[in-house]
């Protein structure tokens, strides 16, 4: 039987942190600094076959984790969405990716109940367009829990006469945009789909699309 050595003939460190490994048959192996010191990787030392693969596999584990954390590192993510980036290349196992989203989320880099909290404060300062059904559906779309998302809702909920002066602002500007010769039955059924297209509650809609023909004098 013929057992396959693997020599390591030079070990180089990088500007990037790594280390290049050159091997006796000229191929080479870019590790990090940390899995050089925990396998103890050193000039003239031969590996098994065994112990190259799982230095390998290593190095591919590793390689998931940095593309995890480079995601995180732009912006929150929940985890049903990391899951679903990760996942696109095709490159990783989603056994490896619910692993490392398991560690990620235990170290606290995850969690969708404060991405909840944050998408819906940013949406609420930034988008304010966006009407609760709008904010719903975006949460949703990013993978979190019905329970999350009503939980969170429920705590930026706003007052009832602050939501609907907020859809009225939103109608009157809408509103201005259409040409005054359009009759105004279209022009009541343009509005009252574009403020449902933004999640706004139908009843609302219902009474700020009227609010505001009465307001510009259209009836």
């Amino acid at each position: 039987m013929i057992f396959v050595v693997y020599r390591i003939q030079k070990i180089s460190f990088k500007n990037d942190g790594k280390v290049e490994l050159v091997f006796t048959d000229k191929s080479k192996l870019k590790v990090s600094q940390n899995l050089a010191l925990e396998m103890n990787l050193r000039s003239d030392m031969e590996l098994s076959h065994v112990e190259y693969q799982q230095l390998e596999g290593k190095i591919h584990i590793e390689k998931c984790r940095k593309k995890l954390l480079d995601y995180l590192s732009r912006r929150p993510h929940a985890r049903k969405e990391l899951r679903q980036k990760m996942a696109r290349t095709r490159d990783y196992s989603y056994e490896l990716i619910d692993a490392l989203l398991d560690e990620a989320e235990s170290q606290g880099f995850i969690n969708d109940l404060e991405f909840a909290r944050l998408f819906v404060e940013d949406s609420i300062n930034l988008r304010k367009q966006d009407g609760p059904g709008k904010i719903r559906s975006r949460l949703s779309l990013k993978g979190v829990s019905s329970a999350i998302i009503d939980q969170v809702m429920l705590e930026f909920a706003s007052d009832p006469e602050d939501e609907y002066e907020k859809i009225i602002q939103l109608a009157l500007k809408k509103w201005r945009t259409y040409q005054s010769n359009l009759e105004l039955h279209k022009r009541k059924a343009r509005l009252y789909r574009f403020l449902i297209s933004r999640g706004f509650p139908s009843h609302l809609v219902g009474n700020a699309v009227s609010e505001v023909s009465r307001q510009t004098g259209d009836y």
